[in-house]
Protein backbone atom coordinates (compact mmCIF):
# COMPACT_ATOMS: atom_id res chain seq x y z
CA UNK A 1 0.00 0.00 0.00
CA UNK A 2 1.23 3.49 -0.83
CA UNK A 3 -0.15 6.69 0.66
CA UNK A 4 0.77 8.81 -2.35
CA UNK A 5 -0.05 12.03 -0.47
CA UNK A 6 -2.74 13.92 -2.37
CA UNK A 7 -2.21 12.82 -5.93
CA UNK A 8 -4.11 15.71 -7.52
CA UNK A 9 -3.89 18.12 -10.42
CA UNK A 10 -5.94 20.76 -8.58
CA UNK A 11 -4.92 20.65 -4.91
CA UNK A 12 -1.72 21.38 -3.06
CA UNK A 13 -0.16 18.59 -1.05
CA UNK A 14 1.56 18.51 2.31
CA UNK A 15 0.10 18.75 5.78
CA UNK A 16 -1.98 21.96 5.98
CA UNK A 17 -3.44 20.98 9.33
CA UNK A 18 -0.10 21.65 11.03
CA UNK A 19 0.78 25.33 11.28
CA UNK A 20 3.91 26.45 9.52
CA UNK A 21 4.22 23.32 7.41
CA UNK A 22 5.02 23.89 3.79
CA UNK A 23 2.62 22.91 1.06
CA UNK A 24 3.68 21.75 -2.38
CA UNK A 25 2.15 22.32 -5.78
CA UNK A 26 0.65 19.37 -7.67
CA UNK A 27 3.25 17.00 -9.11
CA UNK A 28 4.86 17.88 -12.42
CA UNK A 29 4.90 15.67 -15.51
CA UNK A 30 8.53 14.83 -14.74
CA UNK A 31 7.62 13.72 -11.21
CA UNK A 32 4.73 11.61 -12.54
CA UNK A 33 7.16 9.94 -14.98
CA UNK A 34 9.50 9.09 -12.09
CA UNK A 35 6.61 7.58 -10.12
CA UNK A 36 5.58 5.45 -13.13
CA UNK A 37 9.17 4.25 -13.63
CA UNK A 38 9.56 3.49 -9.92
CA UNK A 39 6.38 1.38 -9.86
CA UNK A 40 7.27 -0.56 -13.02
CA UNK A 41 11.02 -0.95 -12.62
CA UNK A 42 11.81 -0.88 -8.92
CA UNK A 43 8.90 -2.18 -6.87
CA UNK A 44 8.51 -5.59 -8.57
CA UNK A 45 4.77 -5.74 -7.88
CA UNK A 46 1.67 -6.83 -9.74
CA UNK A 47 -0.86 -4.88 -7.68
CA UNK A 48 -0.86 -2.01 -5.21
CA UNK A 49 -3.40 -0.15 -3.09
CA UNK A 50 -3.04 3.65 -3.30
CA UNK A 51 -4.53 6.17 -0.88
CA UNK A 52 -5.15 9.91 -1.16
CA UNK A 53 -5.91 9.91 -4.89
CA UNK A 54 -8.04 12.85 -6.06
CA UNK A 55 -11.04 12.11 -8.26
CA UNK A 56 -10.18 15.08 -10.50
CA UNK A 57 -10.33 13.22 -13.81
CA UNK A 58 -13.10 12.93 -16.37
CA UNK A 59 -14.92 10.13 -14.56
CA UNK A 60 -18.37 9.53 -13.16
CA UNK A 61 -19.78 8.80 -9.68
CA UNK A 62 -19.79 5.09 -10.55
CA UNK A 63 -16.32 5.17 -12.14
CA UNK A 64 -14.23 8.02 -10.67
CA UNK A 65 -10.98 8.94 -12.41
CA UNK A 66 -7.78 10.71 -11.42
CA UNK A 67 -6.03 12.99 -13.89
CA UNK A 68 -2.59 12.39 -12.39
CA UNK A 69 -3.03 8.62 -11.87
CA UNK A 70 -4.23 8.38 -15.48
CA UNK A 71 -1.04 10.18 -16.53
CA UNK A 72 1.11 7.77 -14.49
CA UNK A 73 -0.64 4.71 -15.94
CA UNK A 74 -0.31 6.22 -19.45
CA UNK A 75 3.48 6.27 -18.98
CA UNK A 76 3.54 2.57 -18.05
CA UNK A 77 3.12 -0.57 -20.14
CA UNK A 78 -0.44 -0.90 -21.50
CA UNK A 79 -1.24 -3.80 -19.14
CA UNK A 80 -1.38 -1.44 -16.15
CA UNK A 81 -4.86 -0.30 -15.08
CA UNK A 82 -6.47 1.32 -12.06
CA UNK A 83 -9.81 1.75 -10.35
CA UNK A 84 -10.79 4.18 -7.60
CA UNK A 85 -13.26 3.59 -4.81
CA UNK A 86 -16.53 5.52 -4.83
CA UNK A 87 -16.23 7.12 -1.40
CA UNK A 88 -13.87 9.58 0.22
CA UNK A 89 -14.72 12.81 -1.55
CA UNK A 90 -11.57 14.27 -3.09
CA UNK A 91 -9.28 11.63 -1.57
CA UNK A 92 -10.03 8.14 -2.77
CA UNK A 93 -8.56 4.71 -2.20
CA UNK A 94 -7.65 2.94 -5.41
CA UNK A 95 -5.99 -0.14 -6.80
CA UNK A 96 -3.35 -0.23 -9.51
CA UNK A 97 -2.64 -3.58 -11.18
CA UNK A 98 -0.90 -5.33 -14.06
CA UNK A 99 -3.73 -6.97 -16.01
CA UNK A 100 -1.28 -9.35 -17.70
CA UNK A 101 -0.58 -10.95 -14.31
CA UNK A 102 -3.72 -10.15 -12.28
CA UNK A 103 -7.46 -10.43 -12.87
CA UNK A 104 -9.84 -8.35 -10.79
CA UNK A 105 -12.67 -10.74 -9.96
CA UNK A 106 -14.64 -8.24 -7.87
CA UNK A 107 -14.20 -4.81 -6.33
CA UNK A 108 -16.40 -2.93 -3.86
CA UNK A 109 -16.35 -0.33 -1.14
CA UNK A 110 -17.26 -1.80 2.24
CA UNK A 111 -20.01 0.42 3.60
CA UNK A 112 -18.49 1.09 7.01
CA UNK A 113 -20.79 2.79 9.52
CA UNK A 114 -19.57 6.09 10.91
CA UNK A 115 -17.09 5.50 13.72
CA UNK A 116 -15.53 8.39 15.61
CA UNK A 117 -12.55 8.22 17.93
CA UNK A 118 -11.87 10.92 20.51
CA UNK A 119 -13.55 14.27 20.82
CA UNK A 120 -13.02 15.78 17.38
CA UNK A 121 -14.84 18.82 16.08
CA UNK A 122 -13.53 18.34 12.56
CA UNK A 123 -15.84 17.63 9.67
CA UNK A 124 -13.94 14.45 8.84
CA UNK A 125 -13.61 12.82 12.27
CA UNK A 126 -15.05 9.53 10.99
CA UNK A 127 -12.30 6.89 11.07
CA UNK A 128 -13.60 5.48 7.78
CA UNK A 129 -14.14 8.75 5.90
CA UNK A 130 -12.98 6.69 2.92
CA UNK A 131 -14.77 3.35 3.14
CA UNK A 132 -12.41 0.35 2.87
CA UNK A 133 -11.86 -0.85 -0.70
CA UNK A 134 -12.19 -4.63 -1.10
CA UNK A 135 -10.61 -6.20 -4.18
CA UNK A 136 -10.79 -9.91 -5.01
CA UNK A 137 -7.71 -10.72 -7.10
CA UNK A 138 -6.97 -13.83 -9.15
CA UNK A 139 -3.48 -14.45 -10.44
CA UNK A 140 -2.85 -15.32 -14.07
CA UNK A 141 -0.60 -18.09 -15.36
CA UNK A 142 1.93 -17.15 -18.09
CA UNK A 143 -0.59 -18.62 -20.58
CA UNK A 144 -3.13 -15.99 -19.47
CA UNK A 145 -5.45 -18.47 -17.74
CA UNK A 146 -6.36 -17.68 -14.16
CA UNK A 147 -4.61 -19.53 -11.37
CA UNK A 148 -6.33 -21.34 -8.51
CA UNK A 149 -4.58 -18.85 -6.23
CA UNK A 150 -6.48 -15.74 -5.25
CA UNK A 151 -6.38 -13.14 -2.50
CA UNK A 152 -8.54 -10.40 -1.06
CA UNK A 153 -6.87 -7.00 -0.94
CA UNK A 154 -8.33 -4.57 1.60
CA UNK A 155 -7.36 -0.94 1.19
CA UNK A 156 -7.71 1.31 4.26
CA UNK A 157 -6.63 4.85 4.98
Amino acid sequence: MWNIEMLSSRKKRGFPEFRGNRQFDPRTDSQLSKIAKHIEDDLEIDAMILTEVDDDGNGSPRRPKSEQLSTIVGKMEPEWQYLLGRTGGGQRIGILWNSKRIEIAAIANLDAPEFEVGDFEEEESDVFHRDPLLTHIKFRKPSGETHDTDILFVGLH
